[in-house]
């Protein structure tokens, strides 16, 4: 995943050194002669004397922090929150942090280092997915990461049931797309197409399944985007257009309906973002105003039946998922117990 970057919300002092260990291979060129059997993966402290040019001025009048990752930097910006780095020695300088999706133990591991010498930061953690489907595994210590945090909070319902299948209570606060940049676009004429999210053809993906579907209905024509190498074997109605940058103009304005099946998830901005342009969205998990099925005949009966939705469903999107919602729900974590 590489360095890690957090998002806080800042109370006091403006440290300008930035400590932090990176992979010794990352690092300049020894000079001399080289050692012997000289392990490649020890870890080397570089110091940063100025923060570099994508971290917000440090706001010392905050009252509260949040800590989280760099794939969430537009959080902190809608929150108003500052972006320091993923270190004890600078979260140590705010009231309480918000760490979004401990996918690691080593992650886990320095934060109970930073909760025992500063008890009086409150740490809240954010579950996204991925990190869910570790906690849910055997061996993985549930009761010592609930009492790591003074709160827990999860994208969706489902992540919330398997949540508390491991003792973790967790209230939703969903993290949200751009929402203004989505609007409502007429539907393509011609055959119906349904978009597909495939980054990769592993079980997760249920690419085996997805496939099958498209095989079954061969007057549906399928845009698959996501993959960032060829995909070989597709059927002929199927099109796989790669990575794209601008889902909005390049998949979701081609496409009547987007079919996301998975093995786990959290809730993909995606799928806010398809029903914000009145795209009818398949899923085999538990999301508000969707097509929810997990068998491959079922699905391809709604396929067969060209579905849509209506306007209400636009309007609750875009009336949920806020900035103003966003910050509402992330602010009242701090008053209550």
């Amino acid at each position: 995943m590489g360095r890690r970057d957090d998002l806080v919300k800042r109370k006091r002092v403006n440290r300008k050194r930035i400590v932090e260990s990176i992979p010794a291979h990352k690092t300049a060129k020894r000079k001399g002669p080289k050692r012997i059997g000289r392990n490649k993966n020890k870890q080397k402290q570089v110091v940063y004397t100025d923060p570099p040019h994508v971290y917000p001025p440090l706001k010392p009048d905050s009252k509260f922090a949040i800590v989280v990752k760099s794939h969430a930097r537009k959080i902190a910006k809608v929150l108003d929150y500052d972006v320091v780095r993923y270190l004890p020695d600078q979260m140590k300088h705010y009231d309480g942090i918000i760490y979004i999706g401990p996918y690691y133990y080593d992650m886990l591991r320095t934060m109970f280092s930073f909760h025992k010498r500063y008890p009086d930061v409150r740490i809240v953690i954010w579950w996204v997915g991925t990190d869910v489907l570790r906690a849910i595994q055997p061996g993985y210590n549930a009761p010592a990461v609930k009492n790591l945090a003074f709160k827990h909070i999860c994208v969706s319902r489902g992540l919330q049931r398997d949540l508390k299948s491991v003792g973790i209570p967790a209230e939703i606060v969903t993290m949200i797309p751009e929402v203004h940049k989505y609007r409502k676009c007429p539907l393509p004429t011609g055959r119906y197409t349904v978009a597909v999210y495939m980054p990769s053809t592993k079980t997760v993906y249920r690419w085996a399944d997805c496939k099958r579907i498209m095989e079954k209905t061969p007057y549906i024509n399928y845009i698959i985007y996501g993959n960032k190498g060829p995909m070989s074997g597709l059927p002929d109605n199927a099109n796989a257009v790669g990575w794209v940058e601008d889902t909005s103009r390049q998949v979701f304005k081609k496409c009547h309906c987007l079919l996301r099946l998975t093995t786990h998830d959290g809730f993909p901005q995606s799928i806010i973002e398809a029903s914000l342009m009145g795209r009818a969205v398949i899923t085999n998990h538990d999301y508000p105003h969707v097509f929810q099925s997990n068998n491959v005949n079922e699905i391809v009966e709604i396929i067969k039946n060209h579905p849509e939705i209506n306007d209400d469903v636009i309007k609750y999107y875009r009336a949920e998922y806020t900035e103003d919602r966003l910050k509402k729900q992330v602010e009242a974590l701090w008053d209550r117990k």
